[in-house]
């Protein structure tokens, strides 16, 4: 029997669902892990559902939680058992997302790894969302983080800002310098100016009058 065959044979074979009692072609389950046992007894919709459900309804875990789980070296976490079999305990737990942020998982639901260093720390959610201080966003150390209500508070300029200073930009209607901030999410006219200068100071001014870290706009 040739692979197309052997295929052919397995999508034609059923088997009923021991979730939903459907009968369904083979192709409709998923393989054991090893690949010696057949096909696993529930069907990929009923084993999906069920993930998905296992994860709306996990609870979030507690400083005890990750005190039992984690050991915190000041700027990661680190597992104080293995997680998996093919886990590599010589690494920090968890990867690195495209974005720049670790992600660790815990009782099948991933959480940002800064915000379980949060609770680690202490003992609470945080409320708002975490602010690397220093824009790194593996630097964990628990100094560099920050709970803000937003981040615009510690935000780097966008690379498309034609200043180079967040807050400040070219308007080209007016042909001046436009200057705002945003506070509780709410955008603030600073005022146009001729010299950019002159918007970069009025920028500066509002930082300070709202508590803006110093590193903002750097």
């Amino acid at each position: 029997m040739n692979r197309q065959e052997y295929h052919g044979a397995i999508a034609q074979a059923v088997k009923a669902c021991t979730g939903c009692k459907v009968e369904k072609p083979l192709s409709e389950f998923y393989p054991h892990k090893t690949g010696r046992f057949g096909r696993r007894p529930r069907c990929k919709s009923c084993l999906n559902r069920e993930r998905l459900e296992a994860y709306a309804n996990a609870e979030a875990p507690t400083q005890a939680d990750l005190h039992r789980l984690f050991r915190y070296d000041g700027r990661h976490l680190w597992w104080r058992e293995r997680p998996s079999s093919n886990f590599d305990m010589s690494r920090p737990a968890g990867s690195i997302r495209s974005d720049g942020y670790r992600r660790i998982c815990v009782s099948s639901r991933f959480y940002l790894a800064h915000r379980l260093i949060w609770v680690f720390h202490f003992g609470v959610w945080p409320k708002y969302e975490i602010d690397h201080i220093n824009h790194d966003r593996d630097d964990n150390r628990i100094e560099n983080l920050r709970n803000t209500k937003e981040n615009d508070l510690n935000r780097s300029p966008y690379k498309n800002n034609s200043s180079g200073f967040i807050g400040v930009s070219w308007h080209k209607c007016d042909k001046r310098w436009q200057a705002r901030i945003s506070v509780n999410g709410k955008q603030i006219h600073l005022g146009n100016f001729t010299r950019k200068e002159d918007a970069i100071q009025a920028r500066k001014e509002a930082e300070r009058k709202f508590g803006f870290h110093p590193n903002h706009g750097s």
